[in-house]
């Protein structure tokens, strides 16, 4: 293992050399500033795969005090910032450096999504528990989000945001506040309408909600076979039952009426007809540690990325088929966040995080 680590910093180093004479040592060129993969322990030769930018090696990684990697977002290549434990950490190259965490309003209670508008004048931030802040400077501070009568969000499974004004959130069981299942916004958030009544076979400590790029449709999918789904931007919402069990931990939008899921279980499902019917088409192994998805995210291209089983898996036809990807690391990330179809940063429960300029291979 020493000889194959020793090897594998060789090659980085030469790799990141090569790479910094290819692009001029900045921005011009076939690719982004190589201070993106800083110049430290890379997957694959040639400073090539995923690249960690903190700490500097596999070796490094829980040692000392690091804190876990929660939420990832980069406004652009260059300006992005992180959620931990210890608070928000920010960055201006990319991240081959940054700033020590501090508190931004979030708290220490892990993320479940974060997300900003393409302009990155409005952001949002769920915590596991289901508190839903909103940030309007690009996540230097942020503020729990009222929904009425000084009342917190609470419970929300997660949320997703057609325009930075219009938006849903789907939550929990939740008749202690007087707040139903699905709730909408067509103000940034300042005010909430209830559109859904709670459901039982929604009932779930996991869940998602998703819709196309034009916002037409949608699916919310919660307990092991709930589901709604809207096809008139949300006018009105079918109930369905999922044929497949299956616990959701995040949906995404992929084209057309295709949506992909992945679930506590070990699956990935893919969707054509807007949420009406699934199929499993990954599964991890029974081997698998942990046998669950984290996350998922799907690029405009149809390229998709998913963490789980203790790795990173990728497809490049929109969730069709699924092959491993090296990291390096062992383990599944716990957030990730894309640029531009090739430009992408992943973080770890202990601290590490990573950065491609090549989609990862």
């Amino acid at each position: 293992m020493n000889g194959l680590s020793v090897s594998v910093r060789r090659w980085g180093l030469l790799g990141l050399l090569a790479l910094l004479a290819a692009c001029g040592g900045g921005g011009s060129g076939e690719h982004p500033d190589a201070s993106m993969v800083a110049g430290k322990w890379c997957s694959l030769p040639g400073s090539h795969g995923w690249c960690l930018q903190t700490p500097a090696a596999p070796s490094d990684i829980g040692v000392g005090n690091v804190s876990r990697v929660d939420g990832l977002w980069f406004f652009d290549r260059k300006a992005g910032m992180a959620t931990t434990s210890d608070g928000c950490r920010r960055t201006s190259d990319g991240g081959a450096t940054w700033s020590p965490a501090q508190d931004c309003g979030l708290g220490k209670d892990q993320q479940r999504q974060v997300w900003f508008s393409d302009d990155g004048s409005v952001g949002w931030a769920l915590q596991f528990w289901g508190a839903l802040y909103t940030s309007t400077d690009r996540g230097l501070t942020w503020q729990t989000n009222i929904v009425q009568n000084d009342i917190p969000m609470n419970a929300a499974l997660g949320f997703h945001f057609v325009t930075p004004q219009k938006g849903w959130v789907l939550r929990r069981q939740g008749h202690w506040d007087g707040l139903r299942m699905l709730l909408k916004t067509e103000d940034g958030g300042r005010t909430w309408q209830s559109v859904l009544e709670q459901d039982d076979a929604m009932n779930s400590w996991f869940g998602g909600i998703a819709f196309s790029h034009d916002g037409k449709y949608g699916v919310a999918l919660g307990g092991l076979q709930g589901a709604y789904l809207t096809s008139d931007s949300g006018v009105t919402w079918v109930r369905h039952t999922r044929a497949l069990q299956a616990e959701i931990a995040r949906v995404r939008f992929v084209e057309g009426r295709t949506f992909l899921a992945v679930s506590r279980e070990g699956d990935i499902l893919r969707s054509e007809d807007g949420g009406q019917s699934w199929r499993v088409v990954k599964q991890l192994p029974a081997n698998a540690s942990p046998r669950a998805f984290l996350e998922l995210e799907v690029l405009p291209s149809g390229r998709a990325y998913a963490s789980g089983g203790g790795g990173l898996l990728i497809s490049n036809d929109g969730g069709l088929t699924w092959r491993e990807q090296a990291t390096g690391i062992g383990r599944s990330p716990q957030a990730m966040h894309f640029a531009d179809d090739t430009t992408g940063w992943i973080g770890f429960e202990d601290g590490a995080i990573m950065a491609t300029i090549y989609g990862g291979d």
